[in-house]
């Protein structure tokens, strides 16, 4: 009850942000993408087996590491990178001529 009424609270402000900013969706998809993944492997695990569930789960919490300490900040290097690369190129055309050249 209580996630679903602070999911509620804020998921209407989330989802007007990626509907203007296709950058911010990007971003979303990549942070969300590793919590599937995990849940995924979660969910092959045979609730009987107190040994799979554990190897599922253990492998679930590395999918869920690895997205933390490698996807997300790799996906913000990248965008980061990207920007600086779009602010360049604008930067060169938007430098006004020399008079004489």
């Amino acid at each position: 009850a209580a996630f679903s009424a602070a999911y509620y609270a804020f998921s209407p402000h989330v989802a007007d942000l990626e509907h203007g900013h296709p950058a911010v969706r990007q971003a979303a998809a990549v942070l969300i993408a590793p919590l599937l993944y995990a849940l995924q492997v979660a969910a092959m695990a045979d609730a009987g087996l107190d040994a799979s569930v554990a190897a599922y789960g253990a492998a679930a919490a590395l999918l869920l590491a690895a997205g933390a300490c490698v996807v997300a900040p790799a996906a913000g290097v990248r965008a980061a990178l990207a920007a600086a690369r779009g602010r360049r190129r604008l930067g060169r055309r938007a430098a006004p001529m020399r008079a004489g050249g």
